[in-house]
């Protein structure tokens, strides 16, 4: 009878313990994207100034 308690418990804490790594691979697809749209932006860049100045602020704070 404690057989299935201990299988639970076993896969619970497996499942558990992905949390952080998931986090962790989340965080690091973030920052990948964000290198990405920056060196996007940089080719983009026509050295006139952007429409809405405060745009730029927006994303250097949401750290």
């Amino acid at each position: 009878m404690s057989s299935p308690w201990l299988t639970l418990s076993v896969i619970a804490g497996v499942y558990f313990i992905t949390f952080p790594l998931s986090y962790r691979s989340y965080r690091r697809m973030g920052v990948e994207n964000q290198q990405e749209q920056d060196k996007a932006d940089e080719e983009d860049d026509d050295g006139e100034p952007d429409d809405d100045p405060d745009e730029g602020l927006n994303r250097v704070h949401q750290n």
